[in-house]
């Protein structure tokens, strides 16, 4: 039973996961701030690196653009609990996804913190134990159900 004026979705109902990546080699990307998962604190949402740009890295492979209203959400070993809401425009590895809210429906500060709870984690790594790495996938992340209060509620508990 759901509190009165929330309602249930399927994750991929009320965000927009990136698809498509692009060539870090190519400009406006390669001056662009990049952030892997390692730049991304485990448990807290802070980001701990991230100050370098794709040419400074070197990057070849491709990757996610994302803008100043994405969550950055660590696909790889989902146990490590690593989101983060930047703020800023930037590229992401591609062991990472971009997610945008569907701001009628969902605050991106609320998303990140809910994806960071204990909840969404346990049901995050019950689905990446279905591959040999420990992975989650856009189909089954977008999947994972989610309970939404109404956006002043979001932004109250946020």
């Amino acid at each position: 039973m759901l509190p009165k004026g929330w309602s249930k979705h399927h994750f991929g109902d009320v965000v927009d996961i990136a698809s498509g990546q692009i060539d870090p080699r190519k400009q406006p990307y390669s001056f662009m701030r990049h952030l892997g998962p390692e730049d991304i604190e485990s448990d807290t949402g802070r980001i701990v690196g991230g100050d370098k740009t794709c040419a400074e890295l070197g990057l070849i492979s491709g990757k996610y653009e994302f803008d100043e209203r994405a969550v950055v959400y660590s696909k790889i070993r989902p146990h490590l609990n690593k989101v983060c809401r930047p703020g800023f425009s930037g590229v992401c590895s591609a062991d990472a996804y971009p997610i945008w809210p569907h701001e009628h429906h969902l605050s991106g500060d609320y998303l990140a913190q809910y994806m960071l709870s204990p909840a969404f984690v346990k049901v995050a790594v019950a689905c990446s134990m279905r591959t040999g790495m420990p992975k989650i996938n856009r189909n089954d992340l977008q999947h994972i159900n989610i309970r939404l209060p109404p956006l002043s509620e979001q932004h109250a508990i946020v």
